[in-house]
């Protein structure tokens, strides 16, 4: 399912529902309540669960994306796939298809993109559902479920 912005009138009742809201660590419930809400994702009356279990690449993107593949100097991940990582190069190819959804992320905002909008040197995280037992190699070929590209930090 690719995110979408909607109106507050497609919430209906008994759908899952999380609110994010942006306040300060020693409010109040009553002062958390009265913020506005960040952003609220409405996961429908049935949300699915994750059939498989997730590998988590974190890097810098190396190559323009093109032909369902592109590539990251890996920096970070879960536990699954940094121990899938260990004595292979940083350097890793992955794998996407018409399934997998492209996020940019700009100042907390998300926006759909196409695989041609990432840029070279950008941080991307990149998600993948595979079986544990996979190598890497083999969780490569997998198209990743989603690829998000995010803004620099900035320095605190």
């Amino acid at each position: 399912m690719v995110p979408t912005v909607v109106a507050e009138s497609n919430l209906v009742a008994g759908d899952a529902v999380s609110v994010h809201v942006r306040a300060a660590r020693d409010a109040s419930l009553a002062q958390i309540g009265a913020t506005a809400a960040a952003r609220v994702a409405d996961r429908g009356p049935t949300p699915g669960h994750a059939g498989r279990p997730l590998w988590l690449f974190i890097g810098s993107l190396n190559a323009p994306a093109a032909n369902g593949k592109l590539t990251i100097h890996v920096q970070s991940g879960n536990w699954l796939a940094l121990r899938k990582m260990l004595g292979q190069p940083c350097d890793q190819s992955f794998s996407y298809g018409a399934r997998t959804i492209f996020i940019l992320w700009r100042s907390g905002v998300l926006t759909v993109v196409s695989p041609s909008q990432l840029r070279v040197g950008d941080r991307i995280s990149i998600r993948i559902r595979a079986p544990r037992a996979d190598s890497l190699q083999q969780a490569e070929q997998v198209p990743a479920t989603h690829i998000g590209d995010h803004e620099p930090r900035t320095p605190a």
